[in-house]
């Protein structure tokens, strides 16, 4: 939720304060994918920032809740650190959908 809301903010801040320019490049024939490239591309960088921060400290400052089960299910530390990075690697393009 904080990455989407993020995103939603920097996309409207962005496109309200670029609207001049935005608005030149669709009068001279841009579609809008092409005249919002920049300020799309600014608000999926704010908007994966929470979710690479998350991703960074996973095993050293907070221990996720599939990883510990593991853990304590007597599977190697190893082996759960595995499957929890593949976790977090599959949640982390959700974020990008969630704004489409």
């Amino acid at each position: 939720m904080t990455g989407v809301g993020l995103g939603l903010n920097t996309l409207t801040t962005s496109l309200f304060s670029r609207r001049a320019s935005v608005e030149a490049q669709l009068i001279l024939g841009a579609t809008r994918q092409v005249a919002t490239a920049p300020v799309t591309r600014e608000a999926l960088r704010s908007a994966l920032i929470p979710m690479i921060n998350s991703m960074s400290v996973t095993g050293v400052v907070s221990l996720p809740g599939m990883m510990t089960g593991q853990i304590l299910g007597g599977v190697p530390p190893a082996e759960a650190v595995k499957y929890q990075i593949l976790v977090m690697f599959l949640i982390s393009p959700g974020v990008r959908g969630c704004g489409r």
